[in-house]
């Protein structure tokens, strides 16, 4: 990246050089072109590099942007598989809890029609004995 930068910097200053050159060059020609030719060249020595500068505070601008959307979009994403995690365990725990529930109410259930049924057998031989 760095070698790139500097070989566009130096195709600048060789462009802006020129560009120079050629306005001293035709301010000095005596045709009838060479006020027209003055006058592109001075206006290309002066837009030329005000377009360069306001290129560069765009694409400064735009990649410091782009750097923060890269890194709220990272943000968010961790952010998401975090709160994924968050839910899966949450869903398995209730989950697990369900079951829990579940047995233990079974078990009550057994224990309950266990002890009835006992209940049922004493209150009947308790009937035949009387």
């Amino acid at each position: 990246m760095n070698k790139a930068r500097r070989i566009l910097a130096l195709i600048g200053v060789i462009l802006l050089l020129a560009m120079y050159a050629s306005t001293m060059v035709f301010a000095l020609m005596d045709s009838p072109y060479a006020k027209a030719l003055l006058m592109g060249s001075i206006y290309c020595t002066i837009a030329v590099p005000v377009l360069l500068y306001v290129m560069m505070l765009v694409a400064k601008h735009l990649g410091e942007t782009g750097e923060k959307i890269r890194r709220r979009e990272a943000e968010a994403a961790k952010t998401a598989a975090a709160q994924s995690a968050n839910e899966k365990v949450k869903q398995s725990s209730s989950e697990t809890a369900e079951e829990e529930t579940a047995d233990l109410f079974e078990s009550a259930s057994e224990d309950n029609s266990e002890a009835r049924s006992e209940e049922v057998k004493s209150s009947a031989e308790e009937e035949n004995i009387s």
